[in-house]
């Protein structure tokens, strides 16, 4: 079974205690997938300015959920 890190607020995560998902009827809101260089940039930088973001948006797959 592959192991699925989740960011869950403190009571989901109380709530779900040591079980999975499933186990709790606690379905996941998206997928699990793994992210481009890009999405995975912009996932991880919070202080990144708004012309670097440009180039970052125009660098994304057209799949990428940022597009929103």
């Amino acid at each position: 079974m592959t192991q699925l890190w989740g960011l869950e607020c403190k009571s989901c995560n109380h709530r779900k205690g040591n079980r999975t998902p499933e186990q709790a009827h606690m379905p996941l809101l998206y997928a699990p997938y793994v992210p481009s260089l890009w999405e995975d940039f912009i996932l991880r930088n919070r202080r990144i300015l708004a012309d670097q973001m440009e180039f970052l948006m125009a660098h994304l797959p057209k799949s990428s959920r940022l597009h929103a």
